[in-house]
């Protein structure tokens, strides 16, 4: 019987024992398949956001073709000094470009004219030249049309290449005359530009007409076409800036060339670097991944130009380490360690008389427990709602800034030769009224009809006015851009000045005066020296945009009070701490920000306002989450609460809140500027 009594004792602790450990054994299982689901959706998205970027990326290299072919198409006549002019802003913008240039069509006819014009250039002996071998050139023969390049920039780095007819150059020649065909952007194939650097050549043909009726037609009314060199590798690595490639490599291929000819390049993630020789294909190691097991997971068809590349990801060794799979392992870990201690407990509660009891109070502690998971789980999904919709924002900025950046860099560019061109025809009105003292009846009167005095001096300000207008939009989109880095998942040095402009950006018409609020909202900047802070740039930004905008709202209220009134405090006598409310006149609504290098490596920001305040009691439930002051529908408690997780837990700063109901308030960000320092963060905030 006493057998009897211990093994029914302890037989429900080697069940709990054997349980417990198939259990932990079937989460590590569950977890580590969900591990591997996650990476495999993870490098889905990274070989799509790689593929984005390259695509991107070239056709960011191409968008300065375009505006060569567009100021060609809308002049009659380009001297080459205006055409260095025109592309050096490109290449001080894409200092990566080997060569920007013009290809004109020549017939025959026109050969000889056209060399002497090109001779009285400062090109001696100049005459239409065919590339023999690589540095070896001689000139063409008698022919129908030519191909030559008439300007190209750098000069002092192409000089040879002035004159050089590219349709004697067989793949040149191939790509040149799809380009005529079709009307579009062409791009070659590899090509050994010197010293083996190889690169891609690219070609925008201009029409003098639009015609879209036979290639004969077409042809005839060929002007020339724009002309860019670029270098694989640097092409490549122009693309890749802000991706990320961690423990990524990959191939690119142009499907659209022989086999012989397709491989272009290899990215590895470990150093950088991109390797374009040929020979470096062979010399790779190229085993498959298991999560490249479905191809669309690895693979991705480029569009560029006319042309079809083929993008092949290569997860490295270190992409699916251990601490990939720490979230398996801790499951385990926290199943073995809960088992054990569960049997320790009913083992040592099997020798007390209170069994029963202890077990209602462990599944008491239980139920506490679950509802406590259940309400964290509540407030990540909000917070995981909070975070995509900044992201669905940051990604909308992104692509407004990318439309609008390239018919405003257009417009700039052309503002320089407008304004050129009126004080040229100011200066020629000068001085036919200096020779022709007696003018005409019929001009004096239309001098006098158009007010060529009013004219001659605002056409001026109003061309300075455009370009301030232009510059105004050019600092917008980059602001926006600064904003949109919401997406970046790495810590990396940035100028958080930069992140304020951009968010005080987004939130502009926020400030400005409205029905209730009749004056717009001053915000005063004193930014102090700071160096860059690693930080999440995005996340930050978050941060950024939710202080401002409770300051924004906290103005707003304290607008709604009747009259040109607002709520303040006023101390009765020097000795007393008795404090009363009256009203007096509104100053105008502020908000102060201010920034300053604590230590070397603090830093502080405060963001002050002149709006409602907060009471103690509201401090008190600041940052908790879904606590908020906001009627139904306009705020959802998370911002405060997303903000403080952000820096504290993220970034290991500090976030106070002083205020004062009807004083104001003020918020202090402390925060490192690098991360890793020694330097423990305070978890000490004050209300």
């Amino acid at each position: 019987m006493p057998q009897l009594t211990w093994l029914s004792r302890h037989l429900p602790i080697k069940l709990t024992l054997l349980v417990g450990i198939v259990l932990s054994l079937t989460a590590f299982v569950t977890v580590r398949g969900a591990d591997e689901d996650y990476l495999e959706s993870q490098l889905h998205e990274q070989t799509q956001s790689i593929a984005n970027a390259l695509e991107q990326g070239v056709e960011t290299k191409l968008q300065p073709l375009e505006s060569i072919a567009g100021f060609f198409k809308a002049s009659q006549k380009i001297e080459r000094e205006e055409f260095r002019k025109f592309t050096q802003s490109f290449l001080v913008r894409y200092p990566e470009t080997l060569a920007l240039g013009w290809v004109s069509r020549i017939s025959n006819s026109q050969r000889t004219s056209y060399e002497r014009i090109i001779a009285r250039e400062g090109f001696a002996n100049f005459q239409i030249q065919e590339q023999l071998l690589p540095g070896e050139s001689s000139t063409v023969q008698l022919k129908a049309e030519y191909f030559p390049v008439t300007y190209i920039e750098p000069l002092s780095l192409n000089r040879n290449k002035v004159g050089l007819d590219l349709s004697t150059e067989p793949e040149m020649k191939t790509t040149l005359e799809k380009a005529i065909n079709s009307g579009k952007v062409a791009i070659t194939q590899r090509l050994n530009l010197k010293n083996d650097q190889w690169g891609l050549a690219a070609f925008v043909p201009v029409y003098q007409e639009n015609l879209e009726s036979s290639v004969n037609q077409r042809r005839e009314s060929m002007q020339g076409l724009a002309v860019g060199m670029f270098a694989i590798a640097d092409l490549i690595q122009f693309s890749l800036k802000g991706a990320n490639t961690r423990h990524l490599d990959f191939f690119i291929y142009d499907e659209s060339a022989p086999i012989n000819r397709r491989f272009l390049a290899f990215y590895q993630s470990s150093t950088g670097q991109v390797f374009t020789e040929p020979s470096y294909e062979w010399s790779t190691n190229t085993t498959t991944s298991q999560f490249c097991e479905v191809e669309q997971n690895c693979t991705r068809l480029l569009t560029v130009g006319d042309r079809q590349w083929k993008l092949v990801i290569v997860p490295t060794p270190n992409y699916a380490n251990f601490d990939n799979y720490w979230q398996a392992w801790l499951a385990l870990g926290l199943g073995l360690l809960a088992t054990s201690s569960l049997v320790s407990y009913m083992f040592i509660a099997a020798q007390r008389a209170e069994k029963v009891e202890q077990l209602m109070h462990d599944r008491t502690i239980q139920a506490e427990e679950l509802q406590e998971t259940l309400q964290e789980l509540k407030q990540t999904q909000a917070q995981l709602v909070q975070t995509e919709k900044m992201s669905s924002l940051g990604q909308l900025v992104a692509g407004v800034a990318h439309e609008i950046n390239n018919p405003v860099s257009f417009i700039y560019g052309n503002l320089v030769y407008l304004e050129e061109y009126t004080e040229s025809l100011l200066s020629l009105i000068e001085i036919y009224q200096k020779l022709n003292l007696n003018t005409h009846r019929e001009v004096q009167a239309k001098s006098e009809e158009i007010d060529l005095n009013f004219i001659k001096s605002d056409l001026p300000k109003m061309l300075t006015s455009m370009r301030s207008g232009t510059q105004r939009i050019e600092e917008i989109v980059l602001s926006l851009r600064n904003f949109s880095r919401l997406d970046e998942s790495e810590m990396k040095p940035v100028d958080i000045h930069q992140g304020i402009d951009s968010t005080l950006l987004i939130l502009d018409h926020s400030l400005k005066a409205t029905d209730e609020r009749p004056e717009s909202i001053q915000v005063i900047k004193q930014y102090g020296d700071l160096p860059k802070i690693e930080c999440y740039a995005g996340q930050l930004n978050q941060v950024f945009m939710n202080l401002l905008n409770n300051a924004i709202d906290a103005i707003n209220d304290s607008s709604k009070f009747s009259g040109d009134y607002a709520p303040s405090r006023q101390i009765i006598n020097e000795q007393k701490e008795k404090i009363s409310t009256k009203l007096k006149v509104k100053s105008l609504p502020t908000i102060h920000i201010q920034t300053e290098l604590l230590s070397s490596n603090r830093v502080l920001i405060r963001i002050t306002d002149n709006g409602i305040g907060m009471t103690e009691e509201v401090q008190q439930k600041l940052f908790d989450p879904f606590f908020t002051t906001k009627p139904v529908g306009k705020g959802t408690g998370l911002g405060l609460y997303i903000s403080y997780q952000i820096i504290t837990k993220k970034h290991g700063g500090i976030l106070n809140c002083c205020s004062q109901f009807a004083e104001g308030t003020e918020f202090s960000l402390e925060l490192p500027i690098r991360r890793n320092s020694n330097l423990s963060s305070k978890e000490n905030f004050s209300n």
